[in-house]
Order: structure tokens, then C-alpha cells, then sequence
């Protein structure tokens, strides 16, 4: 019967547990007692460095449209993606709703890292200050509408039927009703 031996401990499996990082030498010795030495490193993968690929932040208050890329480098590879209750191993996860959230990525060891991410709700869009300029009586002076909007994200712009502009000012010449649209 072959028996490999580890230091103080010997088996006829060849099996040896709960090692830690480094050198060993392991004895292999037959039946009639002709041994073997071979050394051997126990090496520990390199530590899960996670990665944000891309991320996209909410487009619009209320919403649930934040996405994440995630990649990873070192451990054991073969990574696995997990957040909330949702795991995957392509690492992109998508309806995500406003909030501070951990995602964790694990390897084949079972080894795991985590990185955490705010998707900020933006700033619903609203009206400010309206001024209106009316139309002169006698027709001789066109009117004015002045719009200020605040919240969204980015820049913002106004629309009043076929015209738009990022002043949010707009000459009206015919008395009526006007509807104006603010996009971010």
C-alpha cells in the first residue's frame, strides 16, 4: 500500500486539507519502503478586484432605469454577479431603482468581494417663474412667453409646437392657448 506523508500526518489517499499559502514537501513511500519526495507550492489566487465597466444613472424622478456594468480581475475567475436577489455571471444588471446598493462578486473558491454604487433620483421637473407678454391691442406688438424650469438632469430644453430652444423664451403672435414642453 503507497502512503503519502505531510509532515506529522499520513494517509493512502494522497489528500491533504486545510493547507495554507506555501512550500511543502510531501513523502511517498511503497510498500517495501522506497520514498519519493516531491515539493509542492500551495499558492492563494490574487484578491477579487472588482470593476465598474458602466454605470447609468437614473434618466428621470420616479424612475427604475439605472444600470451597471461589472467586470472583475484576479481570484479564481469564472465570477459570479449577485445584487439584491439577482445573480448572474455576465455582470449587468438593469432596472435598477434609485438607492445605495452593494453588489458582490464571488469566484469559484467561494471567495467573495463587494463594491457598492448611489443612483441618485434626479430632481423632478418643474416650473418656475412664467412671465407672459400679451399681445398688443391693436395688433402692432407681438406677445412674449419667459419660462425658467428647475430639476431633471442636464441641460434643459422648452418646446412650443415646432420651435425649440434652451432660453425657454419664445414671440407669440396670435392670441390662444399654448402648451410648452421641458425636456432634460
Amino acid at each position: 500500500m503507497i502512503q503519502y506523508i505531510l509532515g506529522s500526518e499520513t494517509n493512502t489517499t494522497g489528500v491533504f486539507t486545510n493547507l495554507g499559502e506555501g512550500n511543502y514537501s510531501i513523502e511517498i513511500q511503497d510498500v517495501n519502503g522506497c520514498t519519493k519526495s516531491m515539493d509542492i507550492l500551495v499558492d492563494s489566487p490574487q484578491e477579487i478586484v472588482p470593476m465598474i465597466v458602466t454605470n447609468q444613472n437614473i434618466t428621470c424622478a420616479g424612475a427604475e432605469d439605472g444600470m451597471i456594468v461589472l467586470n472583475a480581475t484576479g481570484g479564481s475567475n469564472n465570477f459570479e454577479y449577485s445584487y439584491n436577489s439577482e445573480t448572474n455571471t455576465i455582470g449587468v444588471f438593469t432596472n435598477i431603482s434609485p438607492g445605495i446598493f452593494t453588489f458582490f462578486i464571488t469566484d469559484d473558491n467561494g471567495c467573495m468581494e463587494e463594491i457598492s454604487l448611489t443612483f441618485d433620483d434626479p430632481l423632478a421637473l418643474t416650473f418656475g417663474n412664467i412671465q407672459v407678454q400679451n399681445i398688443g391691442c391693436d395688433g402692432s406688438s407681438n406677445g412674449m412667453i419667459q419660462l425658467v424650469a428647475n430639476g431633471g438632469t442636464g441641460d434643459l430644453t422648452f418646446t412650443l409646437g415646432s420651435e425649440t430652444n434652451s432660453t425657454g423664451q419664445f414671440e407669440i403672435q396670435t392670441q390662444g392657448t399654448y402648451e410648452v414642453v421641458v425636456n432634460d
